[in-house]
């Protein structure tokens, strides 16, 4: 009898690219980038780190980003109503945002707060331009040398996103953007994402 597997308590991590968001369009939403402010994130205890938008609402300020935000919003409900069963809540972005990533910097590991599900929708990112890495800060008891790293064993994961891409992941996972080594600058939208409506229940109850 074959044994079973069961990934408790996962971080559920989306990634799809949406094709359809033709090539003007894209093109479209790097022009717009181009033209904002930039503030320098925190640099905290390193150096070489990326810039932000000044503007921390672009979804709500721009009409140029109204149709990337209702395609965000459509994948989302997708997302959490065929996936995740979070059906009876709809969910709404809050702050959305432009990271800006030139050659040779990063951004240091963080996590969200304030916040449920993150995202973010690249506008130009392919290789060496620095990849997106989550990790695990869990205690542990034990830490085995692992032969061959898979879902299972791993306490890092990163991924390589391009053009079109779009990810949600939990907010309170920790993230950080890897170096740039591209001459090109990395530009991608990020935002979080809250419930609304009735959360929890009991004494735990909250309408947002």
């Amino acid at each position: 009898m074959d044994a079973s597997i069961y990934c408790l308590f996962p971080k559920v991590v989306y990634l799809k690219n949406i094709d359809y968001i033709n090539d003007k369009y894209l093109l479209s939403l790097n022009n717009f980038c181009k033209k904002l402010k930039y503030v320098e994130i925190p640099k905290e205890e390193s150096e070489n780190v990326s810039q932000s938008s000044e503007d921390r609402y672009l979804f709500d300020n721009h009409k140029e980003l109204f149709k990337l935000k209702d395609i965000i919003l459509k994948e989302f409900n997708y997302f959490k109503n065929n996936l995740l069963s979070y059906t009876y809540n709809s969910f709404k972005i809050t702050t959305s945002w432009v990271a800006k990533v030139d050659k040779g910097k990063q951004a240091n590991i963080h996590n969200h707060n304030n916040s449920f599900y993150s995202g973010v929708f690249y506008i130009n990112s392919e290789k060496d331009m620095g990849d997106i890495s989550f990790n695990n800060f869990e205690t542990a008891r034990f830490l085995p040398r692992v032969e061959k790293y898979s879902l299972l064993n791993s306490r890092s994961f990163s991924i390589t996103p391009k053009n079109k891409d779009l990810i949600f992941f939990p907010s309170e996972l920790y993230h950080k953007i890897n170096k740039n080594n591209n001459k090109q600058k990395r530009l991608s939208i990020a935002f979080n994402i809250i419930p609304e409506g009735v959360i929890g229940r009991g004494d735990s109850e909250l309408i947002i």
